[in-house]
């Protein structure tokens, strides 16, 4: 099941994870189904939460995103989570 959340047209914005840890865990972020790199283009992710920060929103931010945790400090093996997002821009543009 997909969560949504809304972030405004124009202003930052932060795609929340709801999942943190320390040691910090391994994020991988898809945008539907491709691979996002950070930092890049106004974008960044938090180590320890694995939120997206988003500089600027753009209706060109909506989209699908998954994001695939790996947990692998202190484990005999890894331990991955798929989170799935869908991520609703609102406001106007100018």
């Amino acid at each position: 099941m997909k969560t949504p959340q809304q972030l405004k047209f124009g202003e930052n914005g932060v795609i929340e994870l709801g999942i943190s840890a320390y040691p910090s865990l391994e994020y991988e972020w898809r945008r539907g189904g491709q691979l996002l790199t950070f930092p890049t283009e106004g974008k960044s992710i938090d180590p320890y939460s694995g939120s997206v920060t988003i500089a600027r929103v753009d209706r060109g931010d909506q989209g699908n995103y998954t994001c695939r945790v790996v947990w692998k400090a202190g484990r005999p093996r890894e331990t991955e989570d798929t989170v799935e997002i869908e991520v609703l821009v609102v406001g106007k543009s100018s």
